[in-house]
């Protein structure tokens, strides 16, 4: 039997968007899915298409909540999962149809908390080549490195292309801080990594990440890109006490 992986996916206001992350999560090859929408307070027919989908796939809850933010919305969606695993899907991005197998085979095989794989960049240039490569066990230290890069290939510093030991986050109460707006990944995926023993890696790409101009993290420098400073200043708190020579 496979394990159940449980699949949370913040949506605000996505619509334009929404139907083709769906499709694909809903046709992974991977079917043992438990899917999680949380509906941040959308103000455009998100929530309606939420819903369509729940009736047509069982695997689906819905959740509506007023808008606070992905990190509550992540939140909302962590407290009801029952999976051996958990991951992420932005409702703008959409997946590979096998990359929950292929994440699944990597944590199953190497008794891993974290499995990790690559990810295409679709933005105006071409998605980078799709490479076939082995996986490694990588370190706390290298991984708490690696996704603090930011670099294309890389671990990198967002929760979206990776599943979860679901028993690390249960255990440690490892929860998005909701008072952070911009770097709650980066915060989030730290603590985790510092809890987990052993973190498996592959380049190979099977998440598609789409950017575009109305994206926080693109747009000029506004009140809100205080709130990753403030988590690059939490970041260093959890992991200087481990590993302080990170942080220079």
């Amino acid at each position: 039997m496979e394990p159940l992986i449980s699949i949370v996916i913040p949506i605000y206001c996505n619509e334009g968007y929404l139907r083709r992350c769906l499709d694909s999560v809903i046709n992974q090859t991977y079917k043992n899915l438990e899917i999680i929408l949380v509906d941040d307070g959308s103000t455009d027919g998100s929530g309606a298409i939420c819903e369509e989908y729940a009736v047509r796939d069982g695997r689906i809850t819905v959740i509506h909540q007023s808008n606070r933010g992905v990190s509550a919305a992540r939140n909302s969606g962590l407290r009801i999962c029952q999976g051996k695993y958990i991951g992420f899907v932005d409702g703008d991005d959409w997946i590979e149809k096998d990359m929950f197998s292929f994440l699944e085979g990597l944590a199953e095989l190497n008794n891993a908390e974290i499995a990790a794989c690559g990810y295409y960049l679709n933005d105006e240039a071409d998605p980078a080549l799709a490479l076939e490569c082995e996986p490694e066990l990588i370190s706390q230290e290298a991984a708490i490195v690696m996704s603090l890069e930011l670099t294309e290939f890389c671990l990198d510093a967002s929760v979206y292309n990776k599943i979860y030991k679901r028993d690390i986050y249960r255990v440690n109460g490892i929860e998005f801080d909701e008072d952070i707006t911009i770097g709650e990944d980066m915060l989030w995926l730290c603590q985790f990594i510092i809890h987990s023993e052993k973190i498996v890696y592959s380049q190979t790409p099977k998440y598609h990440v789409v950017t575009n101009a109305e994206s926080a993290t693109r747009k000029p420098f506004n009140s809100r890109k205080v709130s990753l400073v403030r988590a690059h200043d939490k970041v260093e708190e959890v992991v200087g006490k481990i590993y302080p020579q990170i942080i220079r």
